[in-house]
């Protein structure tokens, strides 16, 4: 067994004998539902959770208008979805007794529809502070075949994908890291700044909420 094969393994065993079988309650925690009670939310589901269910608290996916949005998994898969969650909705839902059609957002409102989210993809859904969550969904995948390869040769492979950066100058990615690995000096650190100094724009927030991994 590699050792990717080996941190998939642990992550499933571990989340098997945590969480197997219990329905899931995700609430999106982010700046912006904090905001409008998203904290309250999720401190009321905690309290009132019974033994065979567990909380994930996630980031938000960017639909800031429905916030404080609420999921509830089902150990079969099945999803329900409420939107504009309050303190007491928040504890109907957990008991059971809210009606089907209230607070029910299947769809998103089509808010998500023409959308393919990639680095955003667990952004909503996963925990964020879970990293057994973020290796199940094939997290660290990616990781594992640069491993497996030279330096020189993922450069090269993101030089040819195009791949820029998400602030205003949209630098390529791969200067970046050419330019970190021609420095002599050892050890060499990589800083990540999150900066967030674009006018309007909330990526690195929503990253580091959302979708840290």
């Amino acid at each position: 067994m590699g050792a990717y094969e080996a941190l998939v393994d642990g992550a499933r065993r571990r989340h098997a004998e945590a969480r197997g079988g219990k329905t899931r309650f995700v609430v999106q925690v982010g700046h912006c539902s904090q905001a409008v009670g998203a904290g309250d939310v999720a401190d009321a589901i905690a309290a009132a959770l019974p033994a065979d269910a567990y909380l994930a608290i996630a980031g938000c996916d960017g639909a800031c208008f429905a916030a404080p949005r609420v999921s509830v998994v089902a150990p079969d898969g099945a999803v329900r979805a409420y939107r504009n969650v309050s303190v007491d909705v928040a504890r109907r839902i957990v008991r059971g007794d809210l009606d089907a059609g209230e607070a029910y957002d299947a769809e998103g409102d089509g808010f998500f529809g023409s959308q393919r989210r990639v680095t955003l993809a667990g952004c909503g859904i996963q925990d964020a502070l879970d990293i057994d969550e973020y290796v199940l969904g094939g997290g660290y995948a990616g990781l594992a075949r640069a491993l497996a390869r030279t330096p020189q040769d993922v450069i090269e492979e993101v030089k040819a994908s195009g791949l820029r950066g998400r602030g205003g100058a949209y630098f390529p990615a791969a200067l970046k890291w050419q330019g970190a690995r021609a420095v002599a000096n050892e050890p060499r650190y990589l800083v990540a700044n999150c900066e967030e100094g674009e006018p309007g724009i909330f990526k690195d927030r929503h990253l580091c909420e959302g979708a840290p991994h």
